[in-house]
């Protein structure tokens, strides 16, 4: 971690520049060599606008836009060989209706919790590829409001299908956003 002082300094913290106007291009590589950066792995859910008319029924008012509801596999600050990941999975997923979901405050988010076995593998198999995982341990999440401290034990879990797009991967990071999806060749 550095931190430099003057007008065109950048600060680091935990491995992030803080200062997106003075952040490189993302590196190439020479021929024959890679570049290792930091990983966002994330599936699009699909069918968001079924999600959002249940968590208005339930009387969340403060939603994401259906186009930004997701499943993230993998978040890893801490740079990585993409080369070196799983190839991305192409193929939709259904996270079929489940007893183990659950509403749930993520920090300052409230989140729809549900298993899926696939998606576990695909955290395994980025983690076993030298991804790193910032939490405890991880658990399928769908982010889909802000937490305005209300009582969530009354809210009755989403019951619907939930079907997620292809895998997409990017840096995590601001207007470096250097996204590749399964369905570009």
């Amino acid at each position: 971690m550095t931190a430099t002082n003057g007008p065109n300094s950048t600060r680091q913290r935990r491995g992030r520049q803080q200062n997106p106007a003075l952040l490189p291009a993302p590196a190439t590589a020479a021929p024959g060599r890679t570049v290792a950066r930091p990983l966002f792995v994330r599936r699009p859910l699909l069918d968001g606008p079924d999600l959002l008319t249940w968590a208005k029924a339930e009387g969340f008012q403060d939603c994401l836009p259906a186009s930004d509801l997701h499943v993230t596999i993998m978040l890893s600050h801490i740079a990585v060989d993409w080369s070196s990941m799983p190839a991305l999975s192409c193929a939709p997923l259904m996270a079929r209706r489940s007893s183990k979901r659950s509403v749930r405050r993520f920090g300052e988010m409230v989140v729809l919790t549900f298993g899926s076995k696939t998606l576990q593998r695909r955290y395994a198999a980025y983690r076993l590829a030298g991804a790193s995982w910032g939490l405890p341990s991880f658990r399928p999440h769908i982010s889909f409001s802000i937490d305005t401290h209300r009582d969530l034990t009354a809210v009755t879990p989403y019951s619907g299908p939930l079907l997620f797009g292809p895998e997409i991967r990017s840096e995590p990071f601001g207007d470096l956003t250097l996204t590749i999806d399964a369905q570009t060749p």
